[in-house]
């Protein structure tokens, strides 16, 4: 399908329509059999084929990055369209076409120069995230009051004027950016403070912390910028945040600063996750939205409240289905029991120990009709505490227990009365092994408590004494507990797994990963060497040439000088001077290709390093009379003296140093790695020794070059290419390899220590998947012992409950 793409913007550039179209066709063909997404993103386009409607099977449309003035009606017939991204484009109006997309649910539109809307923009109501941040718009029209389905409204950098009729058809699990729109008082007061005709309104952002934030200093974690805001302007600089990264979907790569926190787009959405989960039930479908519409189709479940939750729920969550409900359980709370239906595994661990707490004392209760006294209880249980010598935290516990005497609604019980009920249950228990349990538990459980304890806790470590012991009580348990003993036996598991984990390393350890050879051969060619290597221009033509390929391409151009040509004193000068000294710059009248107009070159100041007189890094900045667009591309001049025509190591490793520095200002970060246009105005010996530096680095670090032997020999080659290049007088001298190989040695030798840690990870990778067989085999016999036989709980919840307590493949 990517070839026959290039065959359509071939045909299409060339003007060969008849071409476009049958190509198109074919295209559309290839994605009727199974594709549905086409990426023509940073393709340089101006504008899109009259055929390009043709593609009617396609769901997923990226185009951004281009230089697209409008969208061809065409547009219009992509009914099965569900996302359009047309971000940073030069587009000045919108197409209506676009409005007849009534299955379009994510409309990226950032970084264009619109000023309005279509009319019948409110037609698109099946739309979820419409972004229109970084344009002109001055005034919304009505256009999203339709949009009841729209979750996210990014309208950031806009000169617009809102009012509440605006956005009074939105609901509160809409979440609209805002930032510096302008609302008139009345306005504001029902949109942020109140609501507007008494229905309930979106929660709307107009200011921002987000640049304040990002440049505070990482080392100072004195006071955590996000946790210290409320939970609403947590939610919002989170989101603000994950906003900021949507461009591209490599969300594990990209990252944005928020206090001494370096946080991908993944982490502020899971942040705000949890913050919704506890505050603001609202918005979980805006965060769940995002979460499944720009996370990797294999991330199949999320960590969240340190524990791990399915996709599957975060979906039907996007889809406003089974939300979670927020149920608020205290001492007050009457009838605790009955809401567990409601709280659906979703509450906090206290609320459930609470609710599961009042059904263990129900049970008790039932079972022993006549308990002892609380002065009973009390002496009891200390004189079973000194005869067995328990610690003295144990008889201060006892103490706070019994101290507490107030009834709690909750559990119809008070912290003495609950105990009086357990040990009067473990004192009437007939069967000694049951019993001795109860006792060791009941110590274990005394001994936690401490003196600030509240009254609810008191009653919950009680209630915890027969959780994992008294099978007849305990029968009958919420899936909360029944994952809390799953997770006490998985620690058991971890615990019998060391004693034998030394037969499982040796067994394991004469194992060892094979090495993986290199997927690519390096071309060091004298063509792939040569190309992009000019010399230095002698008039204007050839200067405009070099000028319109490093344009075009973005890369800019790299020009190696001598040192005294570094000093702008010699005969010939160098390219930022000849394009500096052109009476056309000093006018402000100088073009390239009768398409470029140089605004500026400006000089950058790199403090990288104490030789900053070695080089000299500029900007030049110019605008597309086609399109105003601007383009900034880097020129770097590096001066490097040779010694008797040998280039000293020191030289070659400063030269790379400055050429990832000049990679390092180039505008588009996906084009980096490649090359830009070098000159040089000593030949191309100069030029073809620092490439084929740079060509057998990257083959060491790709592992073509795998050692020593492999380095002398492809240094041997070179010196050979560098006969056929420069003539015999003009090749390499031993010396001048001898100066390069230096460096690389030192490059092998780190991709070597690289290499062997690999190696390293590798076989504990693979010694991890053995040790996770081993524990979930044994985690499963514990189980299906413990739970399923003994206990009688049913075999198909407890498998369910190993699955997300022990997942396949996770080391414990």
């Amino acid at each position: 399908m990517h070839r026959q793409t290039r065959l359509v913007l071939q045909a299409w550039r060339e003007q060969a329509h008849g071409e476009t179209d049958e190509a198109m066709q074919r295209l559309n063909d290839l994605m009727e059999r199974g594709g549905h997404a086409l990426n023509w993103s940073g393709l340089k386009l101006t504008s899109l084929p009259d055929c390009f409607g043709q593609l009617r099977f396609i769901e997923q449309l990226d185009l951004g990055d281009n230089a697209l003035t409008n969208l061809p009606d065409s547009v219009g017939k992509l009914t099965g369209l569900t996302h359009l991204d047309a971000r940073k484009n030069a587009l000045i109006t919108l197409s209506a076409c676009v409005t007849k997309l009534h299955g379009l649910q994510r409309l990226n539109l950032d970084g264009n120069q619109l000023e309005e809307l279509p009319r019948d923009m409110q037609r698109l109501t099946a739309l979820r995230e419409l972004r229109l941040c970084n344009n002109r718009i001055v005034r919304a029209d009505g256009h999203f009051a339709t949009m009841t389905a729209l979750l996210e409204l990014n309208l950031e950098r806009n000169p617009i004027r809102l009012t509440h009729a605006d956005l009074n058809g939105l609901g509160p699990t809409t979440l609209v950016h805002a930032q510096n729109a302008y609302l008139a008082p009345e306005d504001k007061a029902l949109l942020i403070e109140g609501t507007a005709n008494n229905r309930p309104l979106p929660c709307v952002y107009l200011s921002s912390e987000l640049k304040t934030l990002s440049q505070r200093d990482p080392a100072d974690n004195t006071v955590d910028p996000i946790f210290t805001r409320e939970p609403e302007r947590r939610i919002q600089l989170l989101l603000e945040a994950a906003s900021h990264l949507t461009s591209r979907l490599d969300t594990e790569m990209q990252q944005v600063t928020l206090g001494s926190r370096r946080l991908t787009r993944k982490d502020c959405l899971l942040m705000a996750l949890e913050t919704a989960l506890e505050h603001n039930h609202d918005l979980i479908p805006v965060i769940s939205y995002r979460l499944v519409h720009d996370m990797p189709d294999d991330t199949a479940r999320f960590e969240l409240f340190g524990g791990h939750l399915e996709r599957e729920r975060i979906t039907e969550w996007s889809n406003r289905t089974n939300l979670p409900v927020k149920t608020v359980v205290n001492d007050d709370a009457a009838n605790v029991g009955n809401q567990m239906r409601t709280l659906d595994g979703q509450n906090v661990h206290a609320n459930v120990v609470l609710i599961a707490g009042t059904n263990t004392l129900e049970r008790i209760r039932q079972r022993v009709p006549a308990p002892l006294s609380e002065a009973q209880t009390q002496a009891g249980i200390a004189a079973h505490l000194r005869a067995t010598r328990a610690p003295a935290a144990a008889l201060r516990g006892l103490e706070q227990v019994m101290n507490r005497t107030a009834m709690l609604n909750n559990f119809n019980a008070s912290g003495a009365s609950a105990m009086a009920l357990m040990w009067t249950y473990i004192t009437q228990t007939d069967e000694q092994p049951l019993r001795q349990n109860l006792l060791e538990a009941m110590q274990n459980r005394l001994s936690d408590i401490n003196a600030n304890i509240c009254a609810t806790g008191v009653i919950q470590r009680v209630i915890d004494i027969p959780n994992s012991v008294d099978f007849s009580v305990t029968a009958a348990i919420s899936v909360e507990q029944l994952r809390d003993e799953m997770r006490q036996l998985a620690g058991a598991v971890n615990d019998e797994f060391e004693a034998m984990a030394g037969d499982v390393n040796e067994a394991f350890g004469a194992q060892s990963p094979t090495p993986t050879g290199p997927a690519q051969a390096m071309d060091l060619s004298a063509d792939a060497l040569l190309e992009d290597l000019a010399p230095l221009p002698r008039d204007f033509a050839a200067l405009e040439r070099l000028v319109l390929k490093g344009l075009e391409s973005g890369q800019g151009i790299v020009e190696f000088v001598s040192r005294r040509q570094q000093s702008h004193t010699g005969e010939l000068k160098a390219i930022i001077a000849i394009l500096r000294n052109l009476p056309e710059f000093a006018s402000g009248n100088l073009q390239f290709g009768n398409r470029y107009q140089v605004d500026s070159v400006t000089s950058i100041n790199e403090a990288d390093a104490p030789e900053t007189n070695d080089h000299l890094l500029v900007q030049m900045t110019v605008r597309n009379t086609h399109t105003e667009a601007q383009k900034v591309v880097p020129l770097t001049q590096i001066g490097l003296k040779f010694t008797d025509k040998i280039l000293r190591s020191r030289q070659i490793e400063r030269a790379n140093v400055l050429f990832e520095q000049h990679l390092d200002h180039i505008a588009d970060s996906d084009r980096r790695g490649e090359l830009p246009v070098m000159v040089s105005t000593g030949g191309t010996g100069r030029n073809l020794l620092l490439r084929a530096y740079r060509q057998i680095q990257e083959g060491i670090r790709d592992d073509v070059v795998r050692g020593v032997a492999d380095l002398d020999a492809t240094l041997a080659r070179l010196a050979e290419i560098s006969v056929q290049v420069s003539g015999k007088n003009g090749a390499f001298s031993a010396e001048q390899i001898a100066e390069m190989k230096t460096p690389l040695l030192r490059e092998l030798e780190s991709r070597q220590a690289a290499r062997q840690a690999a190696r390293r990870r590798q076989q504990q990778d693979l010694l991890d998947a053995e040790t996770s067989a081993i524990k979930r085999e044994m985690f499963q016999q514990k189980t299906h012992l413990e739970l399923v036989l003994l206990r009688g709980i049913d075999a198909d919840l407890v498998s369910a409950e190993t699955e997300r307590i022990f997942p396949a493949g996770m080391v414990l």
